[in-house]
């Protein structure tokens, strides 16, 4: 086995190793680990280094569509990032229609790591039409904001296409405003955009005052309990929230779950996990 070690550095991270040639199924991909002491090499394949992969190039052709049936087939060549794209035109047709190069696998999700030996190869790429759309819904809008929006029913009798997504407070909020049964002004839509108020807040803190029940101490929980659940920029309780929530209450869950403390430092804000590594190196 030929390797070629390629250093990449990347400020407050280990450097991680470069491309090389050591099997036909990994030619294509970099490795970014080497067990010196078992002898393998884990490589990471990714849609966007795959041939044609252009992000947003399709774009072009999108931009052109002047029907929602153009609107589809220019996005026939979509590759990447993975978005949810969203139409109106004058007709009054709206839709919603994710699109992204989803690579059929099948025996395996990768989730993780599996033998490079040919067995677990991609088997192509699933059609845009295999994933779900909306044309005209009922409810007379679409609206999305990064959240897990796929219908329930598509999920339990398809193949998964993502394990992540980021907490729905933003697509909570625009379907339960633009749900009302009410026309809304310039003005409503304004204020919607630039809303600060996730639901999120309101249920984290209501459940841990449950929680408590009458039991908290100091001036933290007092602080919590008189707070709006507004996010504004002066609000020294959303600070504090913000702090709370995704520097310490993750964790804090983690470790009563019983996660390993290797687990812990991943549940951090990736600039806190820098800071982390920098301070451990000047430390030692």
């Amino acid at each position: 086995m030929e390797f070629e070690n390629k250093g990449v550095v990347v400020t407050g991270l280990p450097a991680f190793l470069g491309a090389g040639s050591w099997s036909s199924s990994l030619e294509r991909e970099p490795v970014v680990y080497e067990d010196v002491q078992d002898k393998r090499l884990f490589a990471v394949r990714t849609v966007v280094t795959d041939a044609g992969m252009a992000p947003y190039m399709a774009s072009l052709s999108v931009m052109k569509a002047t029907t929602q049936e153009d609107y589809v087939a220019g996005l026939q060549s979509w590759g990447c990032p993975s978005v949810n794209h969203v139409y109106a035109d004058t007709s009054n047709t709206i839709s919603w229609r994710p699109a992204r190069a989803m690579p059929v696998r099948k025996n395996r999700d990768g989730l993780l790591p599996v033998p490079g030996n040919g067995r677990f190869e991609w088997k192509g790429y699933h059609r845009s039409s295999d994933l779900p759309s909306e044309v005209n819904p009922s409810r007379g809008f679409v609206a999305t904001a990064n959240a897990m929006n796929l219908p329930l029913e598509w999920l339990n009798s398809n193949h998964a296409v993502a394990h992540e997504w980021p907490d729905s407070s933003r697509h909570d909020t625009l379907h339960q405003e633009l749900g009302r049964n009410e026309l809304l002004s310039l003005e409503d839509c304004t204020r919607l955009q630039c809303s600060t108020f996730p639901p999120v807040a309101a249920r984290v803190v209501k459940a841990v005052m449950r929680l408590l029940d009458g039991r908290a101490q100091g001036k933290v929980w007092p602080l919590l309990k008189e707070w709006d659940f507004n996010l504004a920029a002066d609000s020294a309780p959303a600070a504090l929230f913000e702090a709370w929530l995704s520097k310490h209450l993750g964790p804090l869950l983690a470790r009563r779950e019983g996660a390993n403390a290797n687990v812990l430092p991943l549940l951090l804000p990736i600039e806190s996990q820098n800071r982390g590594v920098a301070r451990e190196r000047s430390d030692g």
